[in-house]
């Protein structure tokens, strides 16, 4: 279904994912710009489609996370705080999968969309760097522990959100080979801010995106041989070998969450946690030496266990399967991207919340919903 308007819509809360920042409350239930955009669109969308629409292969798993998302929300601690991030992380992102599936934007804007996003957000960051300006205590002193934040609380935050953009306009030129400059224009101003704000789980997520890239290019003995390089750097290198092997001091406090997060798991492991309820469960089961207070196990299975229970978990697997089963299967060049920009976020998943969090769960969606939208084109092809 073509619509310019609704096509339109699509390409604006691209842009404006980061609008989420943008806090109120109607009628003293609490919103975002990003969830007014999304619910604006939504609710045009089902008047212009008078309510029949397709949801495609994803028919099951959209009814079934559904389920699973209420569940754990009658599950949680905290009902109100639980039906909150129900709207906005869990909802609110598949009716934005819906419209997008059946509008059918363009990829190349899509791609655009989120690229001119992605330079926003990096100029903030880049201003932020040369000035100082705007970054809040206890990073904007400047010294090893300087990073910035752009338009975020916290400088995870600029990692977070860049790292699946710069994999989908690094596939852009490895694969896709279209629109080369202003591709690395994107990946290059990105890439400074995601540096600038020391996000050390994008750099291996970035990396491992790139090398799965190049295992569908003519070069890939070349790809695999600088992962060679990479691997004997990391042993070889004492710095970069603590990080990579948790043994610096934000790899230890990660380590100790997860072993708590699996105490709990082990006591709660079909309900988890339940739905906004990790930060009020958590104390009865971290280390002792774990002293900071985390919203999330920083583990994108572990999140989702501990937020969605069991199903929550099964239900990302079963997702993920699909996902990557349809991608290889059709193995063009925008398949290949959407699977190398998903792996980034699984890869940065391993230590951070990569989808807890109002952007990066509407961003998920959208990489599922351009898969399916790339697998309707090839039926109908």
């Amino acid at each position: 279904m073509k619509n310019n308007i609704l096509e339109n819509f699509i390409y604006l809360i691209i842009f404006g994912l980061p609008a989420y920042l943008i806090r109120f409350k109607i009628f003293g239930i609490p919103f975002t710009g990003l969830e007014i955009l999304i619910l604006l669109m939504f609710l045009l969308f089902v008047i212009k489609t008078r309510g029949k629409f397709s949801l495609g292969s994803y028919k099951y798993i959209i009814y079934s996370f559904i389920i699973v998302s209420f569940i754990a929300c009658i599950m949680s601690v905290d009902n109100l705080a639980a039906l909150g991030l129900l709207k906005a992380y869990l909802l609110e992102p598949v009716l934005f999968f819906i419209v997008l599936i059946n509008v059918q934007p363009k990829f190349s804007k899509v791609l655009w969309a989120l690229g001119l996003s992605a330079l926003f957000v990096s100029a903030i960051g880049i201003i932020q760097y040369l000035s100082g300006y705007g970054i809040p205590a206890p990073w904007n002193i400047r010294g090893p522990e300087f990073r910035i934040t752009s338009v975020y609380e916290y400088p995870n935050a600029v990692g977070l959100y860049l790292t699946p953009i710069i994999v989908l306009f690094l596939g852009n030129i490895v694969v896709g080979k279209r629109r080369i400059y202003p591709s690395l224009l994107i990946i290059a101003v990105s890439l400074f801010a995601v540096f600038a704000a020391q996000t050390q789980g994008a750099y291996l997520a970035i990396l491992a995106g790139l090398f799965f890239l190049g295992l569908f290019t003519k070069w890939r003995k070349i790809f695999f041989g600088g992962l060679m390089v990479g691997i004997i750097i990391i042993l070889v290198v004492p710095s970069i070998k603590e990080i990579v092997t948790f043994q610096d001091t934000s790899g230890d406090v990660r380590v100790a969450l997860w072993q708590g997060t699996w105490n709990l798991i082990k006591d709660r492991p079909l309900v988890g946690a339940g739905l906004a309820s990790f930060p009020a469960v958590y104390p009865q089961y971290k280390l002792a030496k774990h002293v900071e207070s985390l919203l999330y196990p920083h583990n994108i299975f572990l999140d989702f266990w501990v937020e969605l229970g069991l199903c929550g978990l099964l239900w990302l697997l079963w997702v993920l399967v699909k996902f990557f089963k349809n991608n290889f299967s059709a193995k063009k060049p925008k398949n290949i991207v959407l699977m190398a920009a998903m792996i980034a976020i699984l890869v940065y998943g391993l230590v951070d919340v990569t989808y807890f969090k109002n952007d990066l769960s509407v961003l998920f969606w959208l990489i599922l919903g351009l898969a399916e939208s790339c697998r309707k084109e090839m039926i109908m092809s």
